[in-house]
C-alpha cells in the first residue's frame, strides 16, 4: 500500500511547486521538503518489507525444523535406530542427559555401532548415568568390533589408561592403529604421541612424525602443534625452524594455547622468524587467556622487568598468580617474593610462606632458601596459618607433584 502512495506523492511535487509560487513561498525549498518525505516513506517501506521477509524466512525454518523433529521422533518411537541416535544426540546437546542415555540404549541394543559408542562414552564420563568404566568398555568394545573408528580409538585409550581393565599398551596401540589407518585424525595424533614417548614400545621419532603429519594435514590442531615441536627440536627430522613456525601458526590460529605459547617463544628469541617482542606479546596474551601457565609466567616476568611493556608490579603479580594456581613453581616462587617484599601485592609473610612452600614441593630449589630466611622471625601462629593456606590450596588445586 505504501508503494502505491509513492507515485501519487511524486506527481504532487510539480503541482506543489506551482502552488507554492502562487502563495509567494520558495518552491525549491518546498520541493526539497517533499522529496525528503518521499525518501523517508521509501526507506521505511523497504525496512518493513525486509523485516517481513526475515520473519517469514525464520518462521518457515522453524516450521521445517519442527516438522523434521516430529517426524524423526515418530520414527525413533517406531524403533528406527538411526532416528533414536539423532533424538539421543539432540537430548544430549540440550543437557537432557538421562533422556539421551535411554535413546542411545534403545539403538545400541539393536546393534547400532554409533549409539553403542555414544552410550559407552556416557558411562565413561557419568553423564545421565552413574559413571561405570566396565559398562563403558563393554559398549565401546561392541562398536569397535564393528569397525567404527572413533570407537576403536576410544577403546585404545581405555587400554592405554587402564580404565575398567588392566592397562595394556600393546592392545591399546593395536586399537588406536586400526582407527588411525581408517583416517581418524585423533587416533593418528595419539599414535604419534605413543611413538614419540615410547609408550609400550621403543621410541620412534620418525614414526611419530609420520602420524603427526597425517593428523596435522587433516587440520587437527594438537597434531599441528606436535609437528611444529618436532621440526623445532629436529626430532625425527632435520631441524627446520621456518616449518616449525608454519605448523605452530596453523595450530595457534585454531586457538591451541600451547602452540600460541610456542609461537610467541619463537618470536621472542628470533627463531625461524625476525625477532619481535611485540609479536611474542600478541601470542602470549592469547595463550595466557586460554590458561597456558608458561605464557602467564612470561607475561608476569616481562611486566616485572619492564621488557617491551611498562614495568607494572601489580600486573606482574596478577599474571604470576594465574600461573601459580596452575602449579607453576617459578610463578609460585616469584609470588612468594612479591608478598615477602610487598611488591605489587600486600606485604604478608604468611602468604609468602604459603607460596614458597608450594614452590618447594614442586622442586624449586630457591624456595627452601627463601623459607629459611622468612620463617625465623615469624610466630608459631603465623606459620600455622601459612600451612593451613597450603592445605586449602591443595584441596582446591590438587597436591603438588615434584618434577
Amino acid at each position: 500500500m505504501l508503494r502505491r502512495c509513492l507515485g501519487s506523492l511524486a506527481r504532487l511535487l510539480t503541482a506543489a511547486a506551482l502552488f507554492a509560487t502562487s502563495l509567494g513561498l520558495g518552491a525549491a525549498s518546498l520541493v526539497e521538503m517533499l522529496e525528503r518525505a518521499v525518501n523517508a516513506v521509501q526507506a521505511h517501506e523497504d525496512m518493513v518489507e525486509r523485516r517481513v521477509r526475515s520473519l517469514q524466512g525464520s518462521a518457515e525454518r522453524m516450521l521445517y525444523r519442527s516438522m523434521a523433529a516430529a517426524e524423526i521422533t515418530r520414527q525413533a518411537r517406531k524403533g528406527d535406530p538411526q532416528a533414536q541416535l539423532v533424538v539421543g544426540r539432540w537430548n544430549e546437546a540440550q543437557g537432557h542427559h538421562a533422556e539421551a542415555v535411554e535413546w542411545y540404549r534403545l539403538a545400541a541394543m539393536q546393534g547400532y555401532h554409533e549409539a553403542q559408542c555414544d552410550l559407552g562414552l556416557m558411562y565413561a564420563v557419568g553423564k545421565g548415568v552413574a559413571q561405570d568404566a566396565v559398562e563403558a568398555r563393554k559398549w565401546i568394545s561392541r562398536a569397535a568390533k564393528q569397525g567404527l573408528p572413533r570407537a576403536e580409538y576410544n577403546l585404545g585409550l581405555i587400554y592405554l589408561q587402564g580404565r575398567g581393565v588392566k592397562a595394556d599398551a600393546g592392545r591399546a596401540i593395536e586399537w588406536i592403529r586400526r582407527a588411525a589407518q581408517q583416517g581418524d585424525s585423533e587416533a593418528q595424533w595419539q599414535l604419534g604421541v605413543v611413538y614419540n614417548a615410547g609408550q609400550g614400545m621403543a621410541e620412534d621419532p620418525a614414526e611419530a612424525l609420520r602420524w603427526f603429519r597425517q593428523a596435522a594435514e587433516s587440520g587437527l590442531a594438537e597434531a599441528q602443534n606436535e609437528l611444529g615441536a618436532m621440526y623445532a627440536a629436529g626430532r625425527g627430522v632435520q631441524t627446520d625452524e621456518r616449518k616449525a613456525i608454519e605448523w605452530f601458526e596453523l595450530a595457534a590460529r585454531q586457538g591451541h594455547a600451547r602452540a600460541q605459547f610456542r609461537l610467541g617463544e619463537m618470536h621472542a628469541t628470533g627463531r625461524g622468524t625476525a625477532q619481535s617482542d611485540a609479536m611474542a606479546l600478541v601470542w602470549w596474551r592469547q595463550a595466557a587467556g586460554r590458561g597456558d601457565r608458561n605464557a602467564q609466567y612470561n607475561l608476569g616476568l616481562w611486566h616485572a622487568t619492564g621488557r617491551r611493556v611498562s614495568a607494572d608490579p601489580l600486573e606482574a603479580a596478577w599474571w604470576y598468580h594465574k600461573a601459580a594456581n596452575r602449579a607453576d613453581p617459578r610463578a609460585q616462587y616469584q609470588l612468594g617474593l612479591a608478598h615477602a617484599d610487598g611488591i605489587g601485592v600486600a606485604k604478608d609473610p604468611v602468604r609468602a610462606l604459603k607460596w614458597f612452600t608450594l614452590a618447594g614441593a614442586l622442586g624449586n630449589r630457591q624456595a627452601a632458601e627463601a623459607i629459611a630466611r622468612l620463617e625465623p622471625p615469624m610466630s608459631a601462629e603465623q606459620i600455622a596459618r601459612a600451612r593451613a593456606l597450603v592445605e586449602q590450596w591443595t584441596e582446591r588445586f590438587g597436591k603438588p607433584q615434584g618434577r
